[in-house]
């Protein structure tokens, strides 16, 4: 009998965990909580400004693009406000107009920036947020530069395409930062993750 006892003695032991055990386990799901939710936070940030920064490179190949097919004018049209939006607009001759093509709203935790003429892709210290909207006029894949006002800004003079811009933009808080570069001869948009 006494060794039935001790049987239901150890079965009742080994029925259940302790207080303890129970508490290793939650600090343990709630560390691996934190972790996963600080990891899908941050990543969710930088996706919209990635996913930008493809759109941006996107729509500058696409107004090169229409403007060498069509054998017109197309530019990319880029109004600050809010929110600031992206314009792919195509120059109608018959009505003399700049007709639009797409529109893009930025996401709300990406800001443009001042847009720097460069020939060559080197570092940047942009002014963020741009203030005044700007035009990149491409002419059978060429690049020319407006302002606000439709005053010519790169090249400053003549009818010789610009010889570069860098267009940085990034999120608010300036964890992601992007800038696509276009080369005024060729047209050719190249996207960088940092200024």
């Amino acid at each position: 009998m006494v060794g039935r006892d001790t049987c239901v003695h150890r079965a009742r032991r080994h029925a259940g965990f302790t207080l303890i055990e129970l508490m290793v386990v939650v600090a343990i799901i709630i560390v691996v909580s934190v972790l996963a939710v600080r990891f899908y936070s941050g990543g969710r940030r930088g996706a919209a400004a990635d996913s930008f920064a493809r759109t941006m490179l996107a729509l500058a190949h696409q107004a090169r693009q229409y403007s060498m097919a069509t054998r017109s004018q197309t530019r990319l049209r880029f109004v600050p406000g809010a929110p600031p939006v992206v314009f792919l607009e195509q120059f109608d001759t018959a009505a003399a107009t700049w007709a639009p093509i797409s529109q893009t709203p930025l996401p709300a935790d990406v800001q443009l920036c001042v847009a720097a003429y460069a020939t060559a892709p080197g570092p940047l210290t942009p002014t963020c947020p741009a203030t005044s909207e700007l035009r990149l006029e491409y002419t059978n894949g060429g690049v020319q530069v407006r302002d606000g006002s439709n005053s010519q800004v790169c090249p400053s003079s003549g009818s010789l395409p610009c010889t570069g811009i860098s267009l940085p933009f990034g999120t608010t808080d300036n964890a992601h930062q992007y800038k696509v570069h276009v080369f005024g001869l060729t047209g050719l948009p190249r996207l960088m993750d940092q200024w």
